[in-house]
């Protein structure tokens, strides 16, 4: 029987910062039971604890990066006596088939496990949308984000679950169901190894809408901006909806077909009790929030 090599394939905003970080103290611990989590220091980020470089050398045209990254992964798990190994990047949730499909090279050695995790898609794109204007990324409102041909293939989860199905077992967990802070207490149920202690875990701290559409602008306008102190300024501000409820319905609307295969094929269904918000996406801010937040910051 071949030994397996899990795919933590995210998607973001499902806390795999969380288990990122605990898959990175409890290295030894795996390491000792079996499960080798392979050194995540070689990518463009090395000080997080996630295999960031395996996602840049599969979207890289150069067929030499993914195989020598190949190489490098092999050799450590050659060397670690471990029996399974775990690789873990959110973006290899991402719609790239044509890239991913590298990853094949693995079935020779490995049975692949893909572990995926997804939120209802509109609260996906919300909180996508939220996390990559704090990352400096996005300068558009919610709405224009939300429509964007590459964004709207994200949330065609069964699309994306039937390709990784072509070649690896699949398991599908729906994030809205994981009670708070037991997402590490799921993930080694799927893995089926545990973790000794993930101390304080480290969380990836969203910004409230008002502070991401602020970010927004400010990305726009090339301003640099402190992540921490902008997220600190707006504490006190709780909305956390953008979309509005027409857009989200539509949305929801759209989608309809999609979400269907995905319970028909993962087994995974979403609640669709609506929030409670304006019926239009946030474009505006709202200046006694940002009054207030700015002059925190002062």
């Amino acid at each position: 029987m071949k030994p397996t090599l899990f795919l933590h394939i995210g998607t973001h905003k499902t806390a795999s910062t969380v288990i990122q970080d605990a898959l990175d103290k409890n290295r030894d611990v795996l390491r000792a039971a079996g499960l080798l989590f392979p050194a995540t220091t070689r990518g463009l980020f090395p000080e997080l604890p996630k295999h960031d470089e395996l996602f840049q050398t599969l979207v890289d045209p150069d067929p030499s990066a993914f195989e020598a990254e190949f190489a490098a992964f092999m050799k450590e798990y050659e060397v670690s006596g471990c029996k399974d190994m775990l690789l873990s990047e959110e973006a290899l949730s991402e719609p790239r088939p044509e890239a991913y499909e590298k990853l094949r090279r693995f079935e020779k050695h490995f049975e692949i496990r893909v572990i995926c995790y997804l939120r209802r898609p509109d609260f996906f794109l919300e909180s996508l949308w939220n996390q990559r204007c704090k990352e400096g990324i996005c300068k558009v409102p919610v709405g224009p984000f939300s429509r964007s041909p590459f964004n709207r293939e994200r949330v065609f989860y069964d699309n994306i679950l039937d390709w990784w199905s072509g070649f690896a077992k699949v398991e599908v967990i729906n994030y809205e169901t994981v009670k708070d802070g037991q997402i590490l207490d799921s993930f080694a149920e799927v893995m089926g190894y545990s973790f000794a202690d993930a101390g304080n875990p480290v969380r990836n701290a969203s910004p409230s809408a008002q502070c991401a559409l602020l970010m927004a602008a400010m990305n726009r306008q090339g301003i640099r901006f402190e992540r921490r102190r902008m997220i600190a300024a707006f504490a006190g501000d709780q909305g956390k909806y953008a979309l509005g409820g027409r857009l989200r319905a539509d949305l929801l609307k759209d989608l309809a077909p999609h979400l269907e295969r995905l319970e028909q094929g993962y087994g995974v269904r979403f609640d669709m009790e609506m929030p409670d918000e304006p019926k239009i996406p946030l474009t505006l801010l709202n200046p006694d929030i940002c009054a207030k937040a700015v002059a925190t910051l002062l």
